[in-house]
């Protein structure tokens, strides 16, 4: 199942940061309504089904990606 249908079971334990592994690209969750309960959505992968997905659930952090990471020399596991 994919993890957009099932977002809601995370928001009782008030996590602050979540990282989810094979998460849907955020294109794919444009018309979802729990896509409004994030702050930040970070999403990096090659494949649109498997990234990686970090997202904030409220302000007390910001993120973002790194100034040193690089694409190139990033491994991809198919």
């Amino acid at each position: 199942m994919r993890f957009r249908d099932k977002i809601e079971e995370i928001f009782p334990y008030m996590a602050d940061i979540i990282v989810i592994p094979e998460c849907e690209a955020p294109d794919k969750w444009k018309n979802n309504n729990n896509m409004q309960a994030l702050q930040q959505f970070l999403w990096y992968g090659d494949i649109l089904n498997k990234g990686i997905g970090i997202m904030t659930l409220n302000d007390s952090y910001q993120i973002e990606l790194h100034p040193l990471y690089n694409q190139e020399s990033a491994i991809s596991f198919l």
